[in-house]
C-alpha cells in the first residue's frame, strides 16, 4: 500500500504536485463558478426561483470545495518549507500535527481530483505509522483542521446563505428578486440606523456603539480562526471568510475599520485585499 515505505524525495515532489494541481482547480472551479453566476441570474429573470435555489446550492459547495483546497495549499506550502525539520526528526513535530493529519484526512476525499494527495498521504503514513494514519482518516486524535472538515462538509448549505448569493448574484445582473421572506426572517435584522452613517458620532445612539463593537469583536474573533490556517500568509483566504462571516451574521463593517484591525494585527496594509459585502 505504501510502495516500499517512506521517501523524502518522493513526499516532496508530490508536494509540489499537490500546489500545482490545486492551484489549476481553484482557477477553474472560480471560472466555471463565476460562468454559472450568469445562468442563475437568468433562472432569476424568468421567474425560476427554485430552479435558481438548486444551482446555487452547487455553487455554495463548489466554493466551498475551493476554500478546502486553499487550506491544503497552504498546509503543502508549511510542510515544504519545514521539509527539513521533517526529515531530521522520526516523531511527528506538535507544530506539523494538524497540517499532516489535514492532509490525510482529505486524501480520500479528494482523491477523484488530486491523486498526488494519496501518494502524500502515503507517505506520511509511512513516516508516522500505518495507526497514526488511521487516526488521521477517522480524526479520532482531533487535529484536523476544523474548518477543513466543515467545507469538505456532505450536509446541504443553510438556507439564509442560498438567499444572501441569490441576493447578491441577482445585484450584480440587476435582475429583481425577492428573497425567500421566511427564511430572512429566522435572523433577526439589522436596525437600519445601524448600517447607514454607523461612524457619524452624531448617530451613535440607540444601540449603535454597541453594534459596532459586538461586529468588531466577531471580526477579531474571525481574524483568530483564520490565523490559524495562514501558512504563510494569504490574504484571499481571509477575505474568503470575512466576507462569508458577514453575510451569515448580517455585520456590515466599513472597509477601512477593517482594514485597522488586520493592520493593528499583522502590521500590514490589507485594505488594498479585502473587500465588505453590503447588501
Amino acid at each position: 500500500m505504501f510502495h516500499g515505505g517512506y521517501k523524502g524525495d518522493r513526499l516532496r515532489v508530490n508536494l509540489r504536485l499537490v500546489v500545482n494541481r490545486l492551484k489549476l482547480l481553484e482557477k477553474k472551479k472560480t471560472e466555471l463558478a463565476q460562468k454559472a453566476r450568469k445562468d442563475i441570474a437568468d433562472y432569476l429573470a424568468g421567474g425560476k426561483h427554485e430552479r435558481a435555489r438548486i444551482r446555487v446550492e452547487h455553487i455554495i459547495r463548489e466554493d466551498y470545495l475551493v476554500e478546502a483546497m486553499e487550506i491544503l495549499e497552504l498546509f503543502c506550502d508549511l510542510l515544504l518549507a519545514r521539509f527539513g525539520l521533517i526529515q531530521s526528526m522520526k516523531e511527528l513535530d506538535p507544530g506539523l500535527e494538524e497540517s499532516i493529519s489535514s492532509l490525510i484526512w482529505a486524501a480520500p476525499r479528494l482523491q477523484s481530483e488530486v491523486l498526488e494527495l494519496k501518494v502524500v498521504s502515503d507517505q506520511l503514513c509511512s513516516k508516522y505509522s500505518k495507526e497514526y494514519g488511521k487516526l488521521c482518516r477517522s480524526n479520532q486524535n482531533g487535529t484536523v483542521n476544523e474548518r477543513l472538515i466543515a467545507k469538505l462538509s456532505v450536509e446541504a448549505p443553510p438556507k439564509i446563505l442560498v438567499e444572501r448569493y441569490l441576493i447578491e448574484i441577482a445585484k450584480n445582473y440587476n435582475v429583481p428578486f425577492e428573497p425567500d421572506s421566511f427564511v430572512m426572517s429566522e435572523i433577526p435584522p439589522v436596525p437600519e440606523a445601524d448600517l447607514i452613517g454607523i461612524y457619524d458620532s452624531n448617530k451613535w445612539g440607540g444601540g449603535g456603539v454597541e453594534a459596532v463593537e459586538a461586529a468588531v469583536e466577531a471580526v477579531e474573533a474571525a481574524v483568530e480562526a483564520v490565523e490559524a490556517v495562514l501558512h504563510p500568509f494569504n490574504p484571499r483566504l481571509i477575505q474568503c471568510q470575512l466576507c462569508q462571516l458577514f453575510h451569515l451574521c448580517h455585520l456590515y463593517i466599513c472597509q477601512c475599520h477593517l482594514a485597522c484591525i488586520l493592520a493593528k494585527k499583522w502590521g500590514h496594509p490589507l485594505h488594498t485585499h479585502l473587500h465588505c459585502h453590503r447588501t
